[in-house]
């Protein structure tokens, strides 16, 4: 198993990319809201409703702006400095499968951010996904398994951080 990162560098590396995620977001949203409004967006026809998409579209991402804020609220007020015995939300996990394949994944309020750190992937996950679910409690050198609609994965806890 590679190394992996600390879980803080882990940490930096997931804030960074949900900050850069909003950040990204707040502009298109921004270029939404203007379409929207814009006088050029009027209907021309009963038919037309670009004006009524860019509406949707603005008030989509203005609710995955507020999601995002929260999460980074969440990864900036996580501990410096956390020892864990057992994998729980705020953990970083290393896993191995059957085949030897390693892979890091973070126990998060929310998943889906996937960032480097340490040289190497590490992914959010939420602790109600399905691996999430068969994470918790778990402790170094456990094994444990998750279904998935192709498989089985089956896992060892090889680092908890």
């Amino acid at each position: 198993m590679t190394a992996g990162p600390s879980r803080q560098e882990a940490v930096r590396a997931l804030t960074q990319k949900v900050l850069d995620e909003l950040e990204g977001l707040i502009s298109a949203t921004s270029m939404a809201r203007d379409e929207a409004t814009h006088g050029e967006s009027r209907a021309e026809n009963k038919y037309d409703t670009r004006a009524i998409e860019a509406s949707y579209l603005a008030a989509g991402q203005g609710q995955r702006i507020e999601e995002l804020r929260e999460l980074l609220m969440w990864y900036r007020n996580l501990p410096d400095e956390s020892h864990f015995e057992r994998a729980e939300t705020g953990a970083l996990v290393g896993l191995e499968d059957e085949d030897g394949a390693s892979r890091w994944v973070f126990l998060a309020k929310d998943g889906g951010t996937v960032a480097t750190a340490g040289g190497v992937e590490v992914r959010a996950i939420s602790p109600s996904s399905g691996l999430g679910a068969a994470l918790l409690g778990l402790q170094e050198g456990d094994a444990g398994e998750v279904r998935t609609p192709k498989n089985t994965l089956e896992f060892e806890v090889i680092a908890l951080r």
